[in-house]
């Protein structure tokens, strides 16, 4: 390989294989803020502490899922609000990476569980299915309208 393709690779390609960030310090907190973007198309912007995602942030993956809250050692630790690519959302309290303690996990039919969760998965509450739900907005009442009958009279004048 010629140096010139070979300086080609570096300049151009070797940058592409790491992480894109850029750092700053907030005014109102002595924590740094980074912007990362890794090859894989995943990007966070956040809080970071000795080099690793702690504070509050938001990370977003490739395929459109979403987490805006709490990380603690580069995990979602603490509450956050994760919003699925499909629709489904959860809003609560997570520790090392996984839903753990009170939250509400709505999916995109309307089905919604209310309650505690431990290790990532549903422990203790109630499944609200969509159809079962008590509508927030009441049905307007039926009005009936009848219509009156209006009679008409034809007169005759004769003029002479």
């Amino acid at each position: 390989m010629s140096q010139t393709r070979l300086a080609f690779w570096l300049i151009f390609f070797l940058p592409l294989t790491m992480p894109l960030y850029a750092a700053y310090d907030d005014d109102e907190s002595s924590a740094i803020k980074k912007y990362v973007c890794w090859p894989n198309g995943d990007c966070y912007y956040g809080e970071y502490e000795d080099n690793e995602r702690s504070g509050n942030g938001i990370y977003i993956w490739k395929n459109g899922d979403r987490y805006e809250g709490d990380f603690l050692e580069g995990q979602r630790d603490g509450s956050g609000v994760y919003i699925w690519a499909n629709g489904d959302y959860y809003k609560g309290d997570y520790l090392e990476n996984r839903r753990d303690g009170d939250g509400i996990y709505i999916w995109a039919n309307g089905d919604r569980f209310e309650g505690d969760f431990a290790n990532g998965k549903r422990d203790d509450g109630q499944l609200i299915r969509a159809s079962e739900a008590p509508r927030s907005v009441p049905k307007p009442p039926t009005i009936k309208i009848t219509a009156k009958r209006k009679r008409t009279r034809t007169y005759d004048r004769k003029r002479g």
